[in-house]
C-alpha cells in the first residue's frame, strides 16, 4: 500500500505541475523527471495493477455495467443475530426510533405499537454496496477486507457490523444499519513530509488504534473508502488514512 501511495502522489504532483500558469523550463524538467519516476519498470507496473485490482474488487459487475446510482445491495449470505446477547439492542432500537419516529417502535417493557424483538428481526451481513462501493463488516470474516471507510465526507470509521432490520408483514419498515467506530484525532499533531500535499492526496492523520464508541448510522452516510497506513514516529504512532478516490488514475487531484 505504501508503494501505491507513492505512485499516486507522483501522479497528483504531475497534474498539479502541469496546471501551473507560466511554467518555467525548470518546472518542465521537474515534470519530465516525475514522469520518468512513473516508468520505474516492473515494480511500478505491479503497484499500478494491484491498486486497480483492489478498486475493482470494491465494485460489483452490475455497477460496472450500469453506473453507480443503483440501490444499496447487501451480501447474499446473512444470519439472524441476537441483539441482546451482543449488547447491541438499545443502540439498534434507538436507531429505529430515530428513523421512524412516528411508528411507535418499542422494546421490552414499553407499550407502543411496533415491537423490535431482540432476535429474529435483524440479520447480520458481511457487506453492503452503496453507490457502487463495497463496505464490509469488521466482525465478519468476509467483510474485514473492506471494513474502513468515510462518512459525512472525509471522516474515517471502522465498520463493525452491517445489519438489515425488517418488521414482519410491513415491507416499508426495512432499513440497513451500519454500526461504526469513528477514528480519534491524535493527541500530538504529526509533522509528515507530505503534509503540504495532504489535501490533494486525501490524507489525514489519526491516533493509532484508538476508536470511539459504536454509532448506528444509515448507509447513506457512507462517502468513500480508504487505505490505512501504520506510521510510527519518534513522538508517537499514527494511522494515516488515504482516500482511494484520490489515488485512482481516473480522478483529478482536486476532485472530491
Amino acid at each position: 500500500m505504501r508503494g501505491w501511495w507513492t505512485h499516486a502522489a507522483i501522479q497528483n504532483l504531475i497534474k498539479a505541475m502541469r496546471t501551473l500558469p507560466n511554467r518555467t523550463p525548470a518546472d518542465d524538467e521537474i515534470i519530465k523527471e516525475l514522469i520518468e519516476a512513473l516508468k520505474g519498470g516492473t515494480d511500478s507496473a505491479q503497484q499500478r495493477g494491484s491498486l486497480m485490482a483492489f478498486i475493482a474488487q470494491c465494485q460489483t459487475a452490475y455497477t460496472r455495467l450500469h453506473g453507480i446510482n443503483d440501490n444499496d445491495r447487501l451480501s447474499k449470505q446473512s444470519r439472524a443475530v441476537d441483539l441482546q446477547a451482543l449488547g447491541l439492542y438499545q443502540l439498534v432500537l434507538d436507531f429505529c426510533v430515530g428513523l421512524w419516529p412516528e411508528a411507535g417502535i418499542f422494546g421490552p417493557g414499553v407499550a407502543q405499537r411496533r415491537y423490535l424483538a431482540p432476535s429474529g428481526m435483524v440479520r447480520n451481513h458481511s457487506y453492503v454496496e452503496h453507490d457502487g462501493i463495497r463496505y464490509g463488516a469488521y466482525e465478519h470474516t468476509g467483510g474485514k477486507r473492506y471494513c474502513y471507510g468515510y462518512i459525512n465526507g472525509r471522516y474515517p470509521v471502522r465498520i463493525d457490523r452491517i445489519l438489515h432490520i425488517a418488521f414482519p408483514g410491513e415491507p416499508e419498515m426495512q432499513a440497513i444499519c451500519a454500526l461504526v467506530r469513528p477514528f480519534q484525532p491524535p493527541l500530538v499533531e504529526p509533522d509528515f513530509p507530505w503534509d503540504a500535499w495532504a489535501a490533494s492526496l486525501g490524507a489525514s492523520s489519526w491516533s493509532y488504534g484508538l476508536l470511539d464508541d459504536l454509532v448506528a448510522i444509515p448507509v447513506s452516510l457512507f462517502s468513500g473508502t480508504l487505505a490505512l497506513f501504520d506510521v510510527p514516529m519518534s513522538y508517537g504512532r499514527y494511522w494515516v488514512a488515504v482516500a482511494l478516490d484520490s489515488v485512482s488514475p481516473e480522478h483529478d487531484h482536486n476532485e472530491k
